[in-house]
């Protein structure tokens, strides 16, 4: 039918060259996203980022912004996110145990954390995402 539009929802995320760590030319950009990406089931805080760099708090993120578009935040908010997901997505885990292995203490504020970067709590994700 002309017009029809049929929704389907999303059941993970496949990294394709162009997500890749390794396609990023600044190395010091690229060394940074390594870390947060190996790093993303703990609290990882840009401060911990800017330490493991040579570079200024200032001159990394300036070239994050130049590299990718956003900020070292937002790069740590998208890989704790991603991880989130997959444990939500891939195991049967308790909501609480992911919280606390994602680094929080408090499932409420794993809770609203997830919710302001995805838009739902990780209880509406998993149902709406997990096939029964």
């Amino acid at each position: 039918m002309v017009g029809q539009r049929i929704l389907a929802p999303a059941t993970g995320v496949t990294v394709r060259q162009s997500t890749s760590v390794l396609m990023v030319r600044d190395s010091e950009v690229r060394n940074a996203l390594r870390f947060i990406r190996e790093n993303a089931n703990w609290a990882v805080r840009v401060a911990d980022v800017v330490r493991a760099s040579p570079l200024s708090h200032r001159a990394l993120n300036e070239r994050f912004h130049a590299e990718l578009g956003g900020s070292i935040k937002r790069q740590l908010t998208e890989a704790r996110v991603a991880y989130i997901s997959r444990l939500l997505l891939q195991t049967s885990t308790p909501i609480r145990e992911i919280a606390v292995a994602a680094g929080y203490e408090d499932d409420r504020h794993f809770a609203r954390y997830f919710k302001r970067a995805t838009g739902m709590t990780p209880r509406a994700f998993r149902r709406k995402y997990v096939l029964p």
